[in-house]
């Protein structure tokens, strides 16, 4: 081979291997981007995938943001770009859904921390969901109790867990990062809501219901007289189906805690005659159905609970409140890195 073919050959080679130098780090750039994370939260990488889900939890609230704000309608192909006092839908968009899926994690951190079983990786979290769903069916399949639908959906089996590892991460954070003194559990207790406290009452309560709504309050007018001139009800509603036939019906409920709790059907009545003393009528209670008077023959009301009665309920309010504070707090501790040029590549249909 002569001096010039091998000066040829050496080009063509070195042309060759510069080429596929090229071609390996064009290949390397482009699997290095398509596995780059959407950011890391304390370190721990956030696939796009994960990050996407949460923008796709954001987006109705977004749309009825900038609905509600500036009247925007998301119908509207220039309305994802369209800025608005400053920010575009889209940008608030992906702005929400980072901060639901910074929260979201450091919440599945804490629990991992404080020995609750919580995967952090997405992937686990994808089978996780599988396998509760899984486990769904197979109650459904075994006619076993299923709580909830039969099969849910990513987003609602997240949900689900968020619930669960907050119930079990607040359990033990009462008895360590956020233990309550006796003077918290008492304020607390005095910041319970009066119906929280209610210990209910007992009461025989009459239900008078007129189907005819035309005459319904002269015969309720005509009842009031009667019953306040002493006439007792047996006599009286003997008297009235006399008089008004089938238009008129008449049932005497015994009231207790524990029997509207049992029987929903008589939660309307218990709330109706709640403040209402014996020997006094519903006439004056707001939003009552007009067809409908009640009449309380007796009553015995039971107060509400001390301090000492309330168990868990100040407790409850304590570490609810103290909870998302601190929640919130170590959210905002949290170590975070975004890589927007990953984030723009979120879908949004």
């Amino acid at each position: 081979m002569s001096a010039h073919q091998n000066i040829g050959t050496i080009k063509h080679k070195k042309f060759f291997l510069i080429a596929s130098l090229i071609t390996f780090c064009i290949a390397a750039f482009c699997l290095y981007s398509f596995l780059r994370p959407a950011g890391k939260i304390n370190e721990y990488p956030i696939p796009l995938d994960e990050l996407q889900l949460y923008a796709d939890t954001a987006r109705s609230d977004t749309i009825s943001h900038f609905y509600v704000e500036y009247g925007a309608d998301s119908n509207d192909s220039k309305f994802w770009d369209t800025e608005y006092n400053g920010i575009t839908p889209k940008d608030y968009l992906l702005d929400t859904a980072r901060k639901l899926i910074l929260r979201d994690h450091v919440l599945w951190e804490l629990a991992a921390a404080h020995g609750i079983n919580a995967s952090l990786s997405y992937v686990q979290k994808e089978k996780d969901w599988k396998a509760e769903n899984n486990k769904r069916s197979h109650k459904q399949q075994t006619e076993q109790v299923i709580y909830g639908t039969e099969e849910l959906s990513m987003e609602q089996y997240l949900s689900y867990k968020r619930t669960e590892l907050t119930d079990k991460l607040k359990t033990l954070l009462l008895q360590t990062d956020l233990k309550p003194t006796e003077a918290d559990l008492r304020q607390a207790y005095k910041e319970l809501p009066e119906e929280v406290l209610d210990k209910g009452y007992f009461a025989s309560i009459v239900e008078f219901s007129c189907s005819d709504s035309e005459i319904a309050p002269r015969v309720f007018e005509e009842i009031h007289n009667q019953i306040v001139q002493e006439i007792p009800i047996s006599k009286l509603t003997n008297s009235l189906r006399d008089i008004y036939g089938n238009v008129l019906s008449v049932e005497i409920y015994e009231i207790t805690p524990e029997i509207h709790r049992e029987d929903t059907s008589l939660q309307l009545i218990y709330d109706i005659c709640r403040n209402l003393k014996a020997e006094t009528f519903s006439n004056d209670v707001e939003d009552q159905n007009p067809n409908i008077m009640y009449y309380v023959l007796e009553k015995n009301d039971y107060g509400q609970m001390t301090y000492e009665e309330s168990g868990d309920y100040a407790k409850i309010k304590w570490i609810n409140e103290q909870f998302d504070a601190y929640l919130t707090e170590m959210t905002q501790k949290a170590d975070v890195e975004w890589n927007l040029s990953v984030i723009r590549k979120i879908k949004i249909t």
